[in-house]
């Protein structure tokens, strides 16, 4: 087969990659531990569900195969196709794809454009997409031109806070704030429900935000008191807290433990609003694609299996503009 899209998936969750596919009567050929090839049309999939292709770390559209017999020539075979410097992801043949890549960058560029990501974004210049490439053998190269991910391959990582945060939570908002076009800005307000031990409070306070948090268990928090300031801890359950009886808000944020089937329908219950919201959804067993394709169609909804997430996926829409 010479595929024409790439999928790239997390190692640990291949299973849930190929589910999706079945689901989705998609046809995926693994090619490398972490790699699958189609030649089904998986963007016709992904526009019709806003772009989501939920398990896959990456997805790389019209893929090109190159084949070659040294590096330079691999080299002038990229050149040919796009002036932009080239992202080599590796699947196989990592010393000779690192080759290729050093055409593009310089080793101290290529340390700076894959280094771990640092804490929550903010106003962090978004890097450009760059065209990628991936070794399948020693002289055949899938390449794409326009990744679906910033980083290429989908392997978001990040420099870890170890003193801080009272639980690694944290790093799934900060993953999904690199990842999301609207994040939230200092001055608005979110609610977050579920909150303890408070590692998504504790993002959003840092990051400017006045904070409802709700949790039957009180947070964990350590932080100057002008940052504690702007949040207000409120004991219930996080599924009681609907439109109608919480406070104003700008945006909404739940990582709560519960059946994927509870979590829709609070998500359903806060869709009609305009506030940004942000949700994970979690698994026991199985992937319950019933509850994933229950939000596929909300407008300007995104889903994805987040590269730090567990077994879970994290669904987001932004804020919806008067």
């Amino acid at each position: 087969m010479s595929p024409t899209t790439l999928v790239f998936s997390h190692p640990d969750f291949e299973d849930e990659l190929l589910a999706e596919s079945r689901h989705a009567s998609i046809s995926l050929e693994k090619i490398s531990k972490g790699l699958f090839g189609s030649v089904d049309s998986i963007a016709k999939h992904t526009a019709k569900h806003n772009g989501s292709f939920v398990w896959a770390r990456d997805v790389w559209n019209e893929v090109e195969i190159i084949e070659f017999d040294t590096v330079s020539k691999a080299a002038t075979e990229l050149r040919a196709r796009s002036k932009l410097p080239w992202v080599h992801v590796t699947t196989s043949s990592h010393r000779r794809g690192e080759l290729i890549e050093l055409t593009f960058f310089s080793k101290s560029k290529l340390v700076k454009l894959k280094a771990k990501k640092q804490a929550w974004p903010g106003d962090a210049a978004r890097a450009r997409v760059l065209p990628s490439f991936t070794l399948l053998d020693s002289n055949r190269m899938a390449i794409c031109l326009k990744p679906r991910e910033e980083v290429p391959g989908g392997d978001w990582q990040f420099e870890e806070d170890r003193e801080g945060p009272p639980s690694r939570a944290y790093l799934k908002l900060w993953e999904w704030g690199w990842r999301a076009m609207d994040i939230p800005r200092a001055g608005q307000t979110a609610l977050d429900l579920g909150a303890s031990p408070g590692g998504w409070t504790w993002v959003l306070a840092k990051a400017g935000l006045h904070v409802h948090a709700y949790d039957r268990s009180a947070l964990a928090l350590k932080l100057p008191k002008s940052v504690m300031a702007r949040i207000e801890f409120k004991k219930g359950d996080a599924f009681q807290v609907t439109p109608e009886n919480a406070p104003s808000t700008d945006w909404v944020f739940c990582d709560v433990i519960a059946e994927p089937s509870r979590t829709v329908e609070l998500i359903e219950a806060w869709i009609s609003t305009k506030a940004g919201l942000v949700f994970t959804i979690k698994f026991k067993g199985e992937t319950d694609f019933s509850a994933i394709d229950r939000l596929k169609d909300v407008p300007g909804a995104v889903i994805r299996h987040l590269n730090v997430n567990k077994h879970e996926v994290t669904f987001w829409r932004p804020p919806v503009s008067i």
